[in-house]
């Protein structure tokens, strides 16, 4: 049986392991690594789902202040221009 000389993605200590693929160097080290690839799954599946999320964002502020979209990048856009031409 072959033995590889790995070293764990976790907390670095050196390992023997018996697998090829083996990446953690406990149990508890290996919960964690699923801890941690858990969390970025749903972080990257929230991006996906509001892949432009200013966007989103500014849509919620146009609708709280009773604005369409448009109405509100455009009084945007206006005092943008405001605040440049008094400086």
């Amino acid at each position: 049986m072959r033995v590889y000389v790995r070293e764990c993605r976790i907390c670095g200590k050196t390992f023997e392991a018996t697998q090829a693929s083996s990446r953690y160097c406990s149990d508890e080290c290996r919960r964690e690594g699923n801890r941690i690839s858990s969390r970025l799954r749903k972080q990257k599946a929230k991006m996906r789902i509001y892949p432009n999320r200013e966007l989103l964002d500014m849509a919620k502020e146009a609708s709280k202040r009773g604005l369409s979209y448009g109405e509100y990048v455009a009084k945007l856009s206006a005092n943008r221009r405001e605040a440049t031409e008094l400086e």
